[in-house]
């Protein structure tokens, strides 16, 4: 997978506290942080992301849990700095599509729902794994994979699938 084209959307602020919290602000209208999404800020000229584990509002800016930033130090190294998010659009001469942009997504097979998109893990470049909530409250991992993609319906937020049967577990009883 290739770096995501990224647009600044505003600032980091100050840390807020001791525990890594950090103040943001937005500078484009419409434009709304949500927990589960990344951010970028660059760090020592590279373009650094951070999955969004809190968010609150504050006045008219937000204040930010960042994984991976546990306290007001590692919260410094960002003050400041040029908050950046992932182009949402997707760019039609390669039909590229990120991973992130399908958090919360729903992955169906043959018509039978697998369950929801939480994230995603990239163990090695090659062979990315979404983290699926099942709807027994199960969480999987399934191979992103290109040839096991089916359709992506981007108005329902859906993902149609042809998964390998047994592979997790659909025809068989839950774990």
């Amino acid at each position: 997978m290739k770096m995501p084209a990224l647009t600044e959307i505003g600032s980091f602020g100050k840390p807020h506290g001791i525990k890594g919290e950090i103040s943001a602000s937005i500078d484009i209208d419409g434009i709304e942080l949500c927990r589960d999404d990344f951010v970028f800020a660059c760090i020592d000229g590279l373009d650094v992301p951070f999955r969004v584990t809190d968010i609150r509002t504050k006045g008219s800016g937000y204040l930010l849990t960042l994984k991976g930033i546990n306290d007001e130090k590692s919260a410094a190294l960002l003050a400041n700095k040029a908050l950046m998010m992932p182009d949402i659009e997707i760019d039609e001469a390669s039909d590229q599509i990120y991973l992130e942009d399908l958090i919360g997504y729903t992955v169906t097979d043959g018509g039978t729902t697998v369950g929801k998109i939480l994230g995603y893990e990239e163990p090695t470049a090659d062979n990315p794994l979404f983290e699926v909530e099942t709807p027994q409250g199960e969480t999987i991992l399934i191979p992103a994979n290109d040839e096991l993609i089916c359709d992506i319906d981007f108005d329902k937020e859906t993902i149609e699938m042809d998964l390998p049967s047994g592979l997790i577990g659909l025809n068989s009883s839950t774990k």
